[in-house]
């Protein structure tokens, strides 16, 4: 009972969020999520104008920090942070790009990792070239892997992906073997030494 009402209650919030989007004339044309090793992750919105308007209110996903907006000759313009929402006072621009960072989408137990937001927009996720997902709530529209990143497309909604990163081992200045393997043959040699003496 309570999980149908939980969901009830998410499609009504995506519900309202688009209808707000449409009523106030603009449109959210594409929205990447780049997610980093240390958990924080970049938003970058590119954002349509539907009007002529004086300003738009884009709902945010986390809290935010570092935020920049850019019209489509690449100035920054004025905005404001309302209770979730970010304001944007447009001066006549027609197209808009939004950058902003954020620690509140992800959370770490062990070595699992966890993304979760909801957006009313599909959005692009791009996690690191090492990861490894292992769980996600909804069907994903798109998987594609490169040596840069791998890229989850996901519908609108919730979304909760899980994930692993690949373990890294540090090479030593001047090459040679990394040091997961030295301290490994370190203890060996100390493991076997005393053994030599028996054997003599």
């Amino acid at each position: 009972m309570r999980a149908n009402m939980s969901l009830k209650a998410l499609c009504l919030i995506l519900f309202l969020l688009q209808a707000v989007s449409a009523q106030l004339g603009y449109q959210v044309e594409e929205a990447t999520l780049t997610v980093y090793r240390d958990g924080v992750v970049a938003v970058a919105l590119e954002v349509a104008m539907e009007g002529e308007l004086a300003s738009i209110r884009l709902p945010l996903l986390g809290t935010p920090e570092a935020i920049l907006v850019l019209d489509e000759e690449g100035s920054p313009i004025d905005f404001t942070v309302e209770d979730g929402w970010l304001k944007i006072y447009l001066f006549g621009a027609s197209n808009l790009k939004v950058y902003y960072q954020t620690q509140d989408l992800t959370s770490k137990r062990g070595t699992l990792w966890t993304l979760s937001f909801v957006s009313p927009w599909k959005t692009r996720i791009l996690l690191p070239s090492d990861a490894y997902v292992t769980d996600v709530n909804v069907l994903p529209e798109g998987f594609t892997a490169s040596e840069q990143n791998l890229l989850v497309e996901m519908p609108p909604g919730e979304v909760e992906l899980s994930y692993v990163l690949e373990p890294t081992v540090v090479m030593p200045p001047s090459g040679g073997f990394p040091k997961l393997y030295l301290y490994v043959g370190a203890i060996l040699s100390a493991a076997i030494t005393p053994l030599s003496h028996f054997m003599v």
